[in-house]
């Protein structure tokens, strides 16, 4: 099954269809990552539903790039892509 399965509003609608389904989801706010659960809570409290693995993935990337971007000592290519190469940092999606 695709990714989409793991969708809380195409179970929702299915509804009692639902019961059963069996899908994997690449993330989810009880995995021991840190700040994990903070970004689930603070997700729901913004958006009033429940996030999926690609925004957590995609909220990751940004927290990588934004570290590498304040430990590059030169903003050029190679300063980020050096920076990027040294990166070892634990997001809510993982390592």
């Amino acid at each position: 099954m695709g990714g989409g399965f793991a969708d809380p509003r195409l179970i929702n609608k299915l509804g009692d269809a639902a019961e059963g389904i069996v899908t994997v989801s690449l993330w989810g706010p009880q995995l021991p990552y840190q700040g994990a659960l903070d970004y689930y809570n603070s997700y729901i409290k913004r958006y009033s539903e429940t996030p999926d693995y690609h925004g957590a993935e995609a909220y990751s990337a940004v927290l990588v790039a934004a570290d590498a971007l304040e430990r590059a000592t030169n903003l050029n290519p190679e300063g980020i892509r050096a920076a990027l190469n040294d990166t070892n940092l634990e997001t809510p999606f993982g390592m």
